[in-house]
């Protein structure tokens, strides 16, 4: 299997990314404007999971790269490359109000970068 070397222990285990998923949802969920309480997560683990995330995207497992992106974009929420990975994995899936959602939280992290506006430029014309 590719990447086995590099997976953290924690996620060798079947089912656990879910599982994680389903926990960090249920915390965001549950509270209403405080915080969430979240698991905290290694570099490497986060590493590790952009690299799956990144594979599925790549293999075109479009479904599965959007859940590892949301749940990073849920982790990290400062972090523009998760939310260009889910936006890429939502326009390759047809859906266009979720891939711009994503592409905004880019572009707005990033001004400068013009590649946000440009992807959602894409989905716009998709859309018509």
């Amino acid at each position: 299997m590719w990447l086995t070397s590099s997976i953290p222990a924690e996620f060798r285990e079947p089912g656990r990314v879910e599982e994680l998923l389903e926990q960090a949802i249920a915390a965001y969920q549950s509270t209403a404007c405080e915080a969430p309480s979240l698991p905290h997560l290694s570099p490497t683990t986060y590493k590790t999971l952009y690299a799956f995330a990144y594979r599925f995207y790549r293999d075109g497992v479009y479904d599965k790269a959007a859940d590892f992106f949301r749940f990073l974009c849920l982790m990290k929420l400062d972090e523009k490359k998760h939310w260009v990975g889910l936006g890429a994995a939502e326009h390759m899936r047809g859906n266009y109000d979720q891939a711009l959602q994503a592409y905004a939280m880019a572009a707005l992290l990033d001004a400068s970068d013009p590649f946000p506006h440009f992807h959602a430029a894409e989905c716009y014309v998709k859309q018509r």
